[in-house]
């Protein structure tokens, strides 16, 4: 996703502040910094809102709302049924 489809803001100290266009980073982040001692594979659910600031979403809105699962540490077929089961 380019930069140019995010909704952008500045704080009082002229830092960027961004709402999340998309949550797997996000998932990404919080995995690395909070679960690498879990013991794996490790399974993730989210619902969150999410914003796109694109000229393709003329006339709809721009906030939705993402759902997902994640299992992070197997890449087994077994895993791979075990999401598409989900």
């Amino acid at each position: 996703m380019s930069s140019r489809e995010m909704f952008k803001f500045f704080d009082r100290d002229n830092e960027t502040l961004v709402l999340k266009p998309d949550m797997t980073p996000a998932i990404s982040r919080c995995v690395a910094k909070y679960f690498l001692d879990e013991t794996m594979p490790l399974r993730l659910c989210y619902l969150e809102r999410t914003y796109i600031n694109s000229l393709g979403y003329q006339g709809r809105l721009k906030e939705t709302t993402q759902t997902g699962a994640e299992l992070i540490g197997d890449d087994s077929p077994e895993a791979d049924g075990e999401m598409i089961a989900w």
